[in-house]
């Protein structure tokens, strides 16, 4: 696995092109797999929250009857966020959050995190496998994960707020309303996502060289 230590033992000056090819595929792999890994264990809690959800709180919701209500909190608590609730509170399905994200963004982000460590997988496994970090086919990749990190940041935060915001007008909600757009998480997303978008830009110029070194082997 890649270490900086690793880098400062060794004179890359002194690898040949295949021993290079080898010790990128070798370090490469490895976070291909923990990005596999990392996505399938995101899909398992994601798919264990909705089987909760369908197999003991909406059942519940439907029998009983529900209401949407502000979740309790302190006197001093200016918003304590929004659920769907059972009178007696046996049954609680959270709307809004306290600190103002909505499920609906939240869910979203969720199932976006997942398609993105499967995707850099997949693009890290073609480069282990063609050994060619500089292709066409990898200048796609990482723009798509890029794009795919910027809708994550912007765009669902703003999305699922409209929609929450939307349906409880809708219903007539007359409780406390306060929508968060963007947090901390959403900021990093934005920030990473252009960060590749531009290597992205700068691979098409690997491109180029790549070309122009295969053609003088």
């Amino acid at each position: 696995m890649f270490s900086p230590t690793n880098w400062q033992r060794i004179d890359l000056r002194k690898l040949d092109r295949a021993q290079t090819l080898e010790r990128m595929a070798k370090e490469v792999g490895g976070v291909a797999t923990a990005f596999r890994v990392m996505g399938g264990l995101l899909l398992f809690f994601l798919a264990c929250g909705a089987l909760f959800v369908a197999a003991l709180i909406l059942p519940k919701l439907i029998d009983v009857g529900c209401q949407i209500q502000g979740m309790p909190g302190g006197a001093d608590d200016p918003f304590t966020g929004i659920e769907l609730a059972t009178t007696t509170r046996d049954a609680t399905f959270t709307l809004v959050f306290p600190d103002g994200q909505t499920m609906i963004a939240g869910a979203g982000m969720w199932i976006c995190s997942i398609v993105i460590c499967l995707r850099a997988s997949k693009m890290l496994r073609a480069i282990v496998q063609a050994k060619r970090p500089f292709d066409e086919g990898r200048v796609r990749d990482l723009m798509e994960i890029g794009q795919l990190l910027m809708f994550q940041g912007l765009v669902l935060p703003i999305a699922g707020s409209a929609l929450t915001w939307a349906l409880l007008r809708v219903i007539q909600y007359q409780g406390n309303l306060e929508l968060s757009i963007i947090g901390p998480y959403q900021g990093c997303s934005i920030i990473v996502g252009l960060v590749l978008m531009a290597i992205a830009r700068i691979f098409e110029y690997g491109c180029i060289l790549q070309d122009q070194d295969d053609r003088l082997l």
